[in-house]
C-alpha cells in the first residue's frame, strides 16, 4: 500500500513529424491488499511536440478504483472504473488550410486571407472537460493486454469573437493497448 509511481511515455503520430511526450504520477492509496479493493489518485502532463505553428498541452486528474484477480496462478484479471477531470491548453499560430495549393495560387491577391487564419489561445482552466472510464486489464507475464471504454462530456464552449456559446457533443471512446509488465 501507498505506493507512488513515476511514468513517461512518447509516442510518435503516424503520417506526421509529430509526436507526444506525457508524465504521469500515480499515488495508491489502497493497493495490494487481498479482500480490499486498489484505490489509486493520479496526474499527468502531456504535450505535443514538434507541431510547428501548434501549441497543445492537455493535463488531467483522476481518481480509480479496481481490482486484481489471480487466476490459477497463471495470469491475472484486473476490471476497473474511474473519473478523470481533463484540462486543454492550445494556441496556433498561422495555420495554412490549403498547403497543397499551387505558388501563383498562393501568390494571388487575397489568397493568404482565403485560407490562412490563427485562433485565439484557449486557458487550460477555462477548457475543462469530464471523462469516466472503465476497463479489463489481463497479465500474463511478461504480455499486458488492456482494453477500455470512456465518455467524455465537454462542457460548453463561447466563441470569443461573437459571444455565441455552443454545447459540444459528448464523446465514446474504445482504446486498447498491448505491453510488456516487468
Amino acid at each position: 500500500p501507498w505506493s507512488f509511481e513515476v511514468g513517461a511515455r512518447g509516442s510518435w503520430i503516424a503520417q506526421t513529424r509529430m509526436g507526444i511526450a506525457s508524465i504521469d504520477l500515480k499515488w495508491a492509496v489502497n493497493e495490494g491488499f487481498r479482500f480490499l479493493p486498489d484505490v489509486a489518485l493520479r496526474g499527468n502532463i502531456t504535450r505535443l511536440i514538434y507541431s510547428g505553428d501548434l501549441s497543445l498541452t492537455t493535463g488531467g486528474l483522476d481518481a480509480s478504483v479496481g481490482k486484481q484477480f489471480a487466476i490459477a496462478s497463471l495470469f491475472s484479471l484486473a476490471p476497473y472504473v474511474g473519473w478523470n477531470l481533463v484540462f486543454v491548453e492550445a494556441t496556433t499560430g498561422m495555420i495554412d488550410f490549403r498547403p497543397t495549393r499551387s505558388l501563383s495560387e498562393a501568390d494571388a491577391v487575397g489568397a493568404l486571407f482565403d485560407s490562412m487564419a490563427s485562433f485565439t489561445r484557449v486557458a487550460a482552466a477555462a477548457n475543462v472537460h469530464n471523462r469516466f472510464y472503465g476497463g479489463l486489464k489481463f497479465v500474463a507475464k511478461p504480455i499486458s493486454v488492456m482494453a477500455e471504454l470512456s465518455y467524455s462530456i465537454f462542457g460548453r464552449f463561447q466563441d470569443s469573437s461573437t459571444g455565441d456559446t455552443f454545447d459540444p457533443p459528448s464523446v465514446f471512446a474504445v482504446g486498447t493497448s498491448v505491453g510488456l509488465t516487468f
